[in-house]
């Protein structure tokens, strides 16, 4: 009797009868982005192959802070980790530690916006993947095509978090190259128009910012700056008429982004061991329509490794 009561309890035991626990995690970020729908859907691309049973919510362009905030709080009490999208988040997370491994992309550098310290070794419960670059890079190609540039305007807009990075980088690589930069943080698409109409005549070129909020008017813009060139630091304005742009792969990184959690949540790795991962191999984005239109002779040594692109094509 006592035989088959060991048994029993044996049965009960044994590993293949344990059933482990679903891996539950949130995604989350707030207001509509375009880049975050592309990290998102290369996340969940990857994560669907590559860990089928993680079980994920997803809560996407949540319409103000305090829902997104309810959401995190929320998820921090269900979920095993988390997944926050855009610079806002990032932001949000540095003056907000988390209480679960969180992961964070389509935003700038984690390390600029305070979430992160050591992005080799994240030292709290935060690590994930950036679309920065620096401008050292981003301002190559547009002096390639335009070697003369000697004066720019950058746009950016108010209230956003990645607008002071924009202009501390852009500020240190014209300094090193004697550009003289104007600056103008906007908040409304008329002050996005006066900049340009008031500036239009006195620089080589006028910059838009990595913020929704300005290259989302890019053809009025470009149509406004008339014989001024338009450059980016997205390659969405240069489908919608800004000249050149030097831009991440937002779906690769949203693959890497998924090899991280699953690194994590389910591989048992540290955060600490989960360096910040950034787009090491960026693509050139050239609008030949635009660069006819200004008379520019694209070098073919850049034509070769440019993806072009024609206003009203994508």
């Amino acid at each position: 009797m006592r035989g088959i009561f060991l048994l029993i309890v044996l049965c009960l035991i044994l590993p293949g009868d344990v059933r482990p626990e679903t891996i539950r995690i949130g995604i989350a970020w707030y207001l509509q982005s375009a880049m975050a729908d592309r990290v998102a859907q290369g996340f969940s691309a990857h994560l669907k192959a590559a860990a089928p049973e993680i079980e994920v919510e997803w809560q996407t362009a949540l319409p103000t802070p305090d829902a997104f905030t309810r959401t995190v709080h929320r998820f921090e009490q269900e979920k095993h980790a988390m997944v926050l999208l855009r610079s806002y988040s990032a932001s949000y997370l540095a003056r907000n530690p988390p209480r679960i491994p969180t992961f964070i992309g389509g935003c700038n550098s984690p390390l600029y916006l305070g979430a992160i310290r050591n992005l080799n070794e994240p030292e709290g419960m935060i690590t994930g993947v950036s679309y920065f670059l620096p401008y050292e890079l981003r301002l190559d190609p547009f002096m390639a095509l335009l070697p003369d540039m000697h004066s720019v305007l950058l746009l950016t807009h108010k209230g956003h978090p990645g607008s002071a990075i924009d202009r501390a980088g852009t500020r240190t690589v014209c300094r090193q190259l004697g550009i003289r930069l104007y600056y103008k943080n906007t908040s409304s698409p008329e002050e996005l128009q006066n900049a340009v109409i008031t500036y239009r005549n006195r620089v080589s070129a006028i910059i838009l910012g990595n913020q929704a909020q300005v290259f989302r008017h890019t053809a009025d813009l470009v149509e406004t700056a008339g014989d001024t060139p338009v450059l980016a630091y997205t390659a969405e304005a240069v489908r919608m008429g800004a000249l050149c742009s030097l831009s991440v792969d937002d779906f690769k990184l949203g693959r890497e982004l998924a090899t991280l959690l699953i690194a994590v949540v389910r591989e048992g790795q540290s955060i600490r061991k989960t360096p910040v991962r950034f787009d090491r191999q960026p693509f050139l984005h050239i609008n030949m329509k635009t660069a006819k239109r200004l008379n520019l002779q694209v070098p073919l040594n850049i034509l070769k490794i440019a993806t072009l692109h024609h206003v009203g094509e994508d």
